[in-house]
């Protein structure tokens, strides 16, 4: 579903496209990725820079068009110290037809030795070798690799740089996509960067909180309980590192238990402790993480994010529940009273980004266990399906859903099910819906 404001926005966009005010919008769209980047939004950021893209693509094809018949690359770069940001643009037939760009690199080489990598690089990698490849300067091994080249395309290719005329022109414009790539990459760290020293400041940790941990507990009644660890570096989902834990020690629904389980056993290991634990919650799951780093005899700075109203007082002295949206309040080790960041929005925007997300992939794991319980329970009642049939099953379909919504024609062309049994789990599937 779509919230009123957003489709409010993109119907605005679709009629000033129409309109053929296309640069009009480009500007408004800018202006909202750097709304959404300075909240750190960067989700969102990252759809409206695609959707600028694709408009100033949609512009450029229509003003490159020089009538030429040649396949052209094109390639950008930017140089800011020892930063490099590269960008390649595909022109087909006189066409700009798209780009690709690349990770800006913190390198200690002169220009001619970026292309030159870049040129190998790219073009050894399946990428289509075109008629001509238009770069920023001279190359010291132009000829070995014009040599390379042609022979990757079984043709001769040309290396040209360009001083004036329509190549130039598309030098240029490559030049000035590979400077706004990296100016808007290095504006998303400066933020980061600032929003964590702020978090460092008003919450008094002990170190800048370059590796964030977040836990979550999900379960109902206790059943299917997991747990959840999610790490950010620098402001930025590290998913390699996440973990999952399914709750062993209880059946009954206990948070502050299922929490000091999960925390146990991942500080347990004693390795890659992070700058600062996060745990989904207000001071009793911070009591319980405390506990654990001193029963560990552990050193790390802990924090509890947890989404409560807020109490007003009013001119009476009268305390009073705040009724409009609640707020995420963060609670300290040894302070009675919880922190607001809501006056440093980029700050809690990643705290809250880290708490989401340890949310998200707690309850994706216990919504898979539970799946998988359930489809297990439903097809127990099947005489002739034992567990490595069961097993068999959600192998072949991927998921207990898509075996509840298998045809008798998919069932029977599982291996190892056969015409019989398929009828069997079909009919009885069906009288449970």
């Amino acid at each position: 579903m779509i919230d009123e404001e957003a489709y409010k926005k993109l119907t605005q966009s679709a009629v000033s496209f129409l309109q053929g005010r296309r640069r009009e919008l480009i500007s408004e769209l800018k202006k909202q990725m750097d709304e959404a980047s300075g909240e750190l939004n960067y989700e969102e950021a990252a759809r409206l820079r695609d959707r600028i893209g694709a408009l100033e693509h949609a512009l450029e094809k229509q003003h490159v068009d020089w009538g030429g018949t040649k396949d052209q690359d094109v390639i950008g770069l930017y140089a800011q110290d020892d930063h490099y940001q590269l960008c390649i643009l595909f022109v087909r037939g006189g066409k700009l037809l798209g780009s690709k760009s690349f990770a800006p690199v913190k390198i200690k080489m002169d220009m001619a030795e970026i292309v030159s990598s870049c040129l190998t690089q790219f073009y050894d990698d399946k990428a289509i070798v075109p008629d001509e490849i238009i770069i920023p300067c001279h190359l010291p091994d132009e000829e070995v690799i014009i040599e390379w080249l042609a022979e990757k395309k079984n043709k001769k290719v040309a290396l040209t740089v360009p001083s004036i005329g329509t190549k130039n022109a598309l030098l240029d414009m490559a030049n000035d996509n590979a400077r706004n790539l990296w100016e808007a990459a290095h504006k998303k760290e400066e933020q980061k960067s600032a929003a964590l020293l702020i978090l460092y400041e008003k919450l008094s940790l002990s170190r800048l909180p370059r590796r964030m941990e977040c836990y979550d507990i999900s379960n109902i009644s206790g059943k299917h309980a997991v747990g959840s660890m999610v790490v950010f570096q620098d402001g930025e989902p590290d998913k390699n590192s996440y973990r999952r834990y399914r709750i062993k020690a209880l059946s009954e629904p206990d948070d502050y238990a299922m929490m000091y389980e999960v925390l146990s056993r991942r500080f347990a290991r004693g390795e890659s402790l992070p700058d600062l634990v996060v745990v989904d919650g207000g001071k009793g799951q911070l009591g319980v993480a405390l506990l654990v780093l001193k029963d560990l005899k552990i050193k790390v700075d802990v924090i509890g994010l947890a989404k409560e109203e807020r109490a007003m007082i009013s001119g009476k002295g009268i305390i009073k529940k705040k009724v409009a949206k609640s707020e995420d309040r963060v609670y300290l080790p040894g302070r009675k009273d919880a922190v607001y960041l809501s006056a440093w929005p980029h700050a809690l925007r990643i705290l809250q980004q880290v708490r989401d997300e340890a949310h998200r992939f707690a309850l994706s794991y216990h919504h898979q266990l539970k799946q998988k319980d359930d489809m297990g329970s439903i097809l127990d009642d099947i005489a002739d399906v034992g567990q490595e049939r069961r097993k068999i099953l959600l192998k072949h379909f991927g998921s207990s859903k898509r075996v509840r919504e298998a045809s008798l024609d998919d069932l029977q062309k599982v291996p190892g099910i056969g015409k019989s049994l398929a009828e069997k789990i079909y009919n009885h599937l069906k009288s449970e819906k």
